[in-house]
């Protein structure tokens, strides 16, 4: 739940790193001819999204011609082939300029129903007086940071995992998503390999093979060289939980504006294959306590005429951080004080880190 969300905007010439990267791709296979092999060159279009050929070879020229689309369109994964497949290291060098982020609307009015149950179900038992103050709120923040602390620390993991269940069953309708994720966190029997009706749980290495499927890899840079945190070895580790098309997450994310600003955002980017965007999800306080920062892919559209019909998957990595990655946008003490409550749960070992997928369809009308 951490990687930066920018648009990036081409500044300089790239041409000398793309015939650098050609003639690399050219001598993969053994003979420096000026001509790529269909085997060679197919692997770097399957790895970046570019159309495979069906020509037994294909020209330096015309794979240079090919790289500089690519720059334009997904540069980050004409850096990441060429360090992982050429032994390249390289960056683009290029200025950086914001994506627009969705955001807040909604006041986190709900997210105080979910913080007074897991007061009702867990702290109540650390000490009576603090059960009888239903309004949590009326307490200063650091007198209930440290009961939640002193609660963790004399309280099992199954304990703690049952009292964090019943506060997201008691939540489920009116924070879907985040009580949703919330309760598979920490429940073993719902992280299973296999089906699990509205979701899939993937092992961790059906989990990269899926991912590659959406452009995404392990220890996987920017453009810039930096590794995107959602991809480093630990958490390529995770399991994911995929959820199907027609499920309740899947309805909460379609409908969400950062998904619409990544749709923008790809089509004014050429329409890429295999091209994710990081962003915030925080204009309702469903997502942004169940999803928060995210990497957004498109993978298809349909045009209907006056509309079209928009399909792709996000994807983020369930866990906590000490401090969430968007407070500096969004903050208030009820989502501080879940997400600290959250933190020292993971840190006992109550809450399960997990990747999730989230398909979604979004229609927008023509211009």
């Amino acid at each position: 739940m951490s990687t930066e969300n920018v648009k990036k905007k081409q500044t300089v010439s790239s041409e000398n790193m793309m015939a650098k990267i050609a003639n690399a791709l050219d001598a993969k296979d053994g003979q420096i001819d000026r001509k790529i092999s269909k085997k060679e060159y197919n692997i770097f279009a399957e790895y970046t999204g570019l159309k495979p050929t069906d020509k037994e070879s294909v020209d330096i020229s015309y794979a240079i011609d090919e790289l500089n689309k690519l720059v334009d369109q997904n540069p980050a994964k004409i850096v990441n082939y060429a360090r992982d497949y050429l032994g390249i290291k390289t960056k683009l060098h290029r200025e950086e300029e914001p994506l627009p982020q969705a955001a807040p609307n909604e006041k986190p009015s709900l997210s105080d129903t979910l913080w007074d149950n897991f007061v009702d179900t867990t702290l109540g038992t650390v000490n009576p007086a603090l059960g009888i103050a239903s309004k949590m709120r009326r307490l200063t923040k650091p007198i209930i940071n440290h009961a939640v602390g002193k609660y963790m620390d004399s309280h099992s993991i199954p304990e703690i995992q049952e009292a964090i269940r019943t506060c997201a069953d008691t939540c489920s309708s009116t924070l879907s998503l985040a009580s949703k994720l919330l309760h598979i966190s920490v429940t073993a029997s719902e992280t299973t390999v296999g089906n699990h009706g509205e979701y899939r749980v993937h092992s961790p290495q059906q989990s990269r093979t899926r991912l590659s499927q959406l452009g995404m890899h392990e220890n996987d840079t920017n453009a810039y060289g930096d590794t995107i945190d959602h991809f480093t070895s630990d958490k390529m580790s995770l399991k994911t939980v995929e959820f199907s098309k027609t499920s309740q997450a899947s309805k909460v994310i379609s409908n969400s504006e950062l998904v619409k600003l990544a749709v923008e955002a790809w089509e004014q980017d050429g329409c890429p294959q295999k091209k994710y965007y990081s962003g915030c999800m925080n204009n309702k306080t469903d997502e942004l306590l169940g999803i928060n920062s995210c990497c957004i892919t498109v993978t298809n559209k349909t045009d209907n005429g006056s509309s079209i019909t928009y399909t792709g998957y996000v994807e983020d990595v369930y866990d906590y951080a000490e401090d969430y990655s968007n407070k500096k946008v969004y903050s208030s003490d009820t989502v501080d004080m879940l997400n600290s409550a959250a933190y020292k749960a993971q840190q006992k070992g109550a809450i399960k880190p997990y990747r999730v997928l989230i398909p979604f369809t979004t229609t927008v009308d023509k211009k």
